[in-house]
């Protein structure tokens, strides 16, 4: 799948200060993704949930400390046990839950999540458009 806006990470031990500081595992295979595409946009940006059709994936978010947006604004979620690797074109987040591993969306305007499906890697492959 092609990926355009790259911005390259530029600390890799940010995946372990995460982890560390919130106290959540983050999956390799999300450590891999944005590695190679931190902050980028997919080429197949559709996805479904359990409740709903075609959400519309804008872009993954940056663990650049240094961009304006962000995984830090996120750090409510992250003391929750969810880890934001995504963001919808209307502002919703695309989440692991670090409980179990599954792939939810974070409703940001009544604070529900929504599950996708049971891992990072089925969400990836899954994408369409």
């Amino acid at each position: 799948m092609e990926w355009k806006y790259i911005k390259p990470l530029k600390n890799n031990s940010i995946f372990e200060n995460i982890e560390k500081t919130y106290n959540v595992e983050i999956p390799s295979y999300l450590k891999e993704l944005i590695t190679k595409y931190n902050g980028g946009r997919p080429e197949k940006n559709l996805f479904d949930t359990e409740k709903s059709k075609e959400r519309v994936l804008q872009r993954l978010i940056s663990f650049n400390k240094e961009d304006k947006a962000n995984i830090f604004i996120y750090e409510e979620l992250l003391k929750r046990g969810y880890i934001p690797f995504a963001i919808t074109e209307f502002g919703d987040l695309v989440c692991i839950n670090a409980k179990n591993k599954n792939v939810e969306l974070y409703l940001h305007e009544n604070e529900t999540f929504d599950k996708i499906c049971d891992n990072i890697e089925r969400f990836i492959e899954t994408l369409f458009n």
